[in-house]
């Protein structure tokens, strides 16, 4: 996995309260899948730990891109599902709509505003992750 993607995993735990972040330097985050709320890892530095992965709100198959915004962390089960069940589906299909802004709250209803208490490494790598590309996912 890259580099970039395990910052963008790392920015998505940093921003969602379901993480936190263990006491012991080498500890990792612990947090829930934003389907399932099934108990997801990530090591310290963001790489996947225990099936999780990168969940694109509006999938990247309909020109959903890896800003900040549309992602979120995902078991591999719930991303797969979603993968075969809901992104197939025209953009403008009734059921990727609602599952889109389903996956929006629950975003939004997870966000931590205030991430000045992690330590200063990981604080740098967060607040240096810049979007690479304009954000389709409010286009949605």
């Amino acid at each position: 996995m890259s580099r970039r993607r395990n910052q963008l995993m790392l920015f998505c735990a940093a921003h969602d309260k379901t993480f936190e972040l263990g006491s012991q330097r080498d500890a990792g985050w612990q947090g829930k899948c934003i389907h399932c709320q099934r108990k997801v890892l990530l090591r310290r530095d963001g790489k996947p730990h225990s099936g999780s992965t990168l969940e694109h709100i509006w999938p990247r198959s309909k020109g959903g891109s890896d800003h900040p915004d549309n992602l979120a962390i995902a078991c591999s089960r719930c991303n797969s599902q979603k993968g075969r069940k809901i992104d197939i589906l025209d953009n403008d299909d009734p059921r990727l709509i609602k599952v889109v802004n389903s996956l929006k709250k629950r975003k939004s209803d997870r966000l931590r505003h205030d991430i000045n208490h992690l330590p200063a490494d990981l604080l740098w790598v967060i607040t240096n992750l810049l979007p690479t590309a304009p954000d389709p996912f409010n286009e949605a």
